[in-house]
Protein backbone atom coordinates (compact mmCIF):
# COMPACT_ATOMS: atom_id res chain seq x y z
CA UNK A 1 0.00 0.00 0.00
CA UNK A 2 1.16 3.52 -0.79
CA UNK A 3 0.07 6.94 0.42
CA UNK A 4 -0.46 9.75 -2.06
CA UNK A 5 -0.66 13.24 -0.58
CA UNK A 6 -3.03 15.74 -2.17
CA UNK A 7 -4.23 19.29 -1.78
CA UNK A 8 -7.76 20.34 -2.73
CA UNK A 9 -8.50 24.06 -2.59
CA UNK A 10 -12.27 23.46 -2.24
CA UNK A 11 -11.85 20.89 0.54
CA UNK A 12 -9.31 23.09 2.33
CA UNK A 13 -11.66 26.08 2.13
CA UNK A 14 -14.39 24.11 3.89
CA UNK A 15 -11.99 23.18 6.69
CA UNK A 16 -10.80 26.77 6.96
CA UNK A 17 -14.38 28.01 7.43
CA UNK A 18 -15.15 25.24 9.94
CA UNK A 19 -12.00 25.87 11.97
CA UNK A 20 -12.68 29.61 12.03
CA UNK A 21 -16.10 28.83 13.52
CA UNK A 22 -14.57 26.54 16.14
CA UNK A 23 -12.01 29.20 17.00
CA UNK A 24 -14.86 31.44 18.13
CA UNK A 25 -16.71 28.79 20.13
CA UNK A 26 -14.00 26.58 21.68
CA UNK A 27 -11.02 26.99 23.99
CA UNK A 28 -9.19 23.97 22.54
CA UNK A 29 -5.69 25.12 21.55
CA UNK A 30 -5.67 23.29 18.18
CA UNK A 31 -8.39 25.59 16.88
CA UNK A 32 -6.42 28.73 17.72
CA UNK A 33 -3.64 28.26 15.15
CA UNK A 34 -3.49 30.80 12.32
CA UNK A 35 -4.57 29.18 9.05
CA UNK A 36 -1.78 28.79 6.43
CA UNK A 37 -2.16 30.21 2.91
CA UNK A 38 -2.93 27.98 -0.09
CA UNK A 39 0.58 28.38 -1.55
CA UNK A 40 2.19 27.28 1.73
CA UNK A 41 0.05 24.14 1.96
CA UNK A 42 0.65 23.26 -1.72
CA UNK A 43 4.40 23.54 -1.22
CA UNK A 44 4.15 21.34 1.88
CA UNK A 45 2.23 18.67 -0.07
CA UNK A 46 4.90 18.63 -2.80
CA UNK A 47 7.49 18.06 -0.11
CA UNK A 48 5.47 15.17 1.32
CA UNK A 49 5.45 13.42 -2.04
CA UNK A 50 9.27 13.49 -2.20
CA UNK A 51 11.45 10.81 -0.62
CA UNK A 52 13.02 13.25 1.84
CA UNK A 53 9.65 14.22 3.33
CA UNK A 54 8.10 13.69 6.74
CA UNK A 55 6.46 10.44 5.62
CA UNK A 56 7.39 9.19 2.15
CA UNK A 57 10.32 6.88 1.61
CA UNK A 58 11.65 4.16 3.85
CA UNK A 59 10.11 5.38 7.11
CA UNK A 60 6.58 5.52 5.71
CA UNK A 61 6.85 2.20 3.89
CA UNK A 62 8.25 0.53 6.99
CA UNK A 63 5.37 1.90 9.07
CA UNK A 64 2.71 0.59 6.67
CA UNK A 65 4.28 -2.88 6.65
CA UNK A 66 4.67 -2.79 10.43
CA UNK A 67 0.94 -2.13 10.91
CA UNK A 68 0.20 -5.24 8.84
CA UNK A 69 2.75 -7.31 10.73
CA UNK A 70 1.55 -6.19 14.18
CA UNK A 71 -2.15 -6.71 13.45
CA UNK A 72 -2.08 -9.68 11.06
CA UNK A 73 -4.42 -7.62 8.85
CA UNK A 74 -3.92 -6.49 5.26
CA UNK A 75 -4.52 -3.19 3.51
CA UNK A 76 -7.50 -3.41 1.17
CA UNK A 77 -6.32 -0.64 -1.16
CA UNK A 78 -3.13 -0.35 -3.21
CA UNK A 79 -3.12 3.41 -2.70
CA UNK A 80 -4.81 5.77 -0.24
CA UNK A 81 -5.12 9.51 -0.82
CA UNK A 82 -4.23 11.63 2.16
CA UNK A 83 -5.56 15.17 2.00
CA UNK A 84 -3.49 17.87 3.64
CA UNK A 85 -5.29 20.98 4.88
CA UNK A 86 -4.17 24.00 6.84
CA UNK A 87 -5.86 22.93 10.07
CA UNK A 88 -8.45 20.30 10.94
CA UNK A 89 -9.61 17.58 13.27
CA UNK A 90 -7.77 14.60 11.68
CA UNK A 91 -10.14 12.03 10.17
CA UNK A 92 -9.73 8.66 8.45
CA UNK A 93 -12.38 8.93 5.70
CA UNK A 94 -11.36 10.73 3.63
CA UNK A 95 -7.91 10.50 5.20
CA UNK A 96 -7.19 14.07 6.24
CA UNK A 97 -4.53 15.62 8.46
CA UNK A 98 -3.30 19.15 8.96
CA UNK A 99 0.08 20.46 7.91
CA UNK A 100 2.67 20.81 10.64
CA UNK A 101 6.44 21.03 10.71
CA UNK A 102 6.45 19.04 13.95
CA UNK A 103 7.54 15.62 12.64
CA UNK A 104 6.29 13.61 15.62
CA UNK A 105 2.86 15.30 15.61
CA UNK A 106 2.41 14.72 11.88
CA UNK A 107 3.54 11.10 12.17
CA UNK A 108 1.24 10.45 15.16
CA UNK A 109 -1.78 12.01 13.43
CA UNK A 110 -1.41 10.08 10.21
CA UNK A 111 -0.51 6.83 11.98
CA UNK A 112 -3.61 7.11 14.17
CA UNK A 113 -5.93 7.60 11.19
CA UNK A 114 -4.27 4.83 9.16
CA UNK A 115 -4.92 2.37 11.99
CA UNK A 116 -8.57 3.45 11.97
CA UNK A 117 -8.63 2.61 8.25
CA UNK A 118 -7.12 -0.87 8.56
CA UNK A 119 -9.38 -1.77 11.51
CA UNK A 120 -12.57 -0.53 9.82
CA UNK A 121 -11.76 -2.12 6.45
CA UNK A 122 -11.28 -5.48 8.21
CA UNK A 123 -14.31 -5.03 10.47
CA UNK A 124 -16.10 -8.30 9.56
CA UNK A 125 -12.91 -10.29 10.03
CA UNK A 126 -12.63 -8.86 13.57
CA UNK A 127 -16.17 -9.55 14.82
CA UNK A 128 -14.98 -12.18 17.32
CA UNK A 129 -12.21 -9.85 18.49
CA UNK A 130 -14.67 -7.00 19.21
CA UNK A 131 -16.88 -9.45 21.11
CA UNK A 132 -13.94 -10.65 23.25
CA UNK A 133 -12.87 -7.07 23.90
CA UNK A 134 -16.37 -6.27 25.17
CA UNK A 135 -16.35 -9.27 27.53
CA UNK A 136 -12.90 -8.60 28.97
CA UNK A 137 -13.13 -4.83 29.41
CA UNK A 138 -16.90 -4.41 29.75
CA UNK A 139 -17.08 -1.96 26.88
CA UNK A 140 -19.62 -1.52 24.13
CA UNK A 141 -18.75 -0.84 20.53
CA UNK A 142 -17.96 2.81 20.00
CA UNK A 143 -15.28 5.46 20.30
CA UNK A 144 -13.85 4.05 23.55
CA UNK A 145 -13.67 0.39 22.49
CA UNK A 146 -12.23 1.17 19.05
CA UNK A 147 -9.41 3.17 20.59
CA UNK A 148 -8.23 0.35 22.87
CA UNK A 149 -6.68 -1.77 20.07
CA UNK A 150 -5.90 1.35 18.05
CA UNK A 151 -3.65 2.76 20.76
CA UNK A 152 -2.09 -0.65 21.41
CA UNK A 153 -1.08 -0.80 17.71
CA UNK A 154 0.00 2.85 17.63
CA UNK A 155 2.17 2.48 20.73
CA UNK A 156 3.83 -0.66 19.33
CA UNK A 157 4.69 1.12 16.06
CA UNK A 158 5.98 4.21 17.88
CA UNK A 159 8.07 2.11 20.26
CA UNK A 160 9.74 0.17 17.43
CA UNK A 161 10.24 3.29 15.30
CA UNK A 162 11.17 6.03 17.77
CA UNK A 163 11.49 4.40 21.21
CA UNK A 164 9.61 4.49 24.51
CA UNK A 165 9.74 8.30 24.75
CA UNK A 166 7.51 8.65 21.68
CA UNK A 167 4.94 6.35 23.28
CA UNK A 168 4.83 8.38 26.49
CA UNK A 169 4.54 11.65 24.55
CA UNK A 170 1.61 10.37 22.47
CA UNK A 171 -0.07 8.87 25.55
CA UNK A 172 0.12 12.27 27.27
CA UNK A 173 -1.17 14.10 24.18
CA UNK A 174 -4.04 11.64 23.61
CA UNK A 175 -5.07 11.66 27.27
CA UNK A 176 -5.55 15.42 27.12
CA UNK A 177 -8.15 15.18 24.32
CA UNK A 178 -11.02 13.53 26.19
CA UNK A 179 -11.76 11.07 28.99
CA UNK A 180 -12.60 8.19 26.61
CA UNK A 181 -9.21 8.47 24.94
CA UNK A 182 -7.55 8.50 28.36
CA UNK A 183 -9.34 5.29 29.43
CA UNK A 184 -8.41 3.54 26.18
CA UNK A 185 -4.79 4.72 26.50
CA UNK A 186 -4.50 3.45 30.08
CA UNK A 187 -5.75 0.00 29.02
CA UNK A 188 -3.51 -0.06 25.93
CA UNK A 189 -0.43 0.84 27.97
CA UNK A 190 -1.20 -1.83 30.54
CA UNK A 191 -2.33 -4.67 28.25
CA UNK A 192 -0.66 -3.94 24.91
CA UNK A 193 0.73 -7.45 24.32
CA UNK A 194 -2.50 -9.15 25.41
CA UNK A 195 -4.63 -6.95 23.13
CA UNK A 196 -2.37 -7.47 20.11
CA UNK A 197 -2.31 -11.23 20.67
CA UNK A 198 -6.13 -11.25 20.76
CA UNK A 199 -6.22 -9.18 17.58
CA UNK A 200 -3.89 -11.50 15.65
CA UNK A 201 -5.82 -14.60 16.77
Amino acid sequence: MKLIFEYSYIYDTHWKEFMCTLRKTSNYRLYKFSYPKEQVISKYVKRLNNDDSLWSGKEGERCLKMIESITGLRWKEKTIKCYIVGNCIPISVPLTVFMTYDHSKFFDNILHELIHIILSSNYLKLKRFWSELEKIYGVREGEFSVHIPLYAIQFKVLKETFGEGAVLAEAKRGSSINKNYKKAIDIALRDEDKILEMLRD
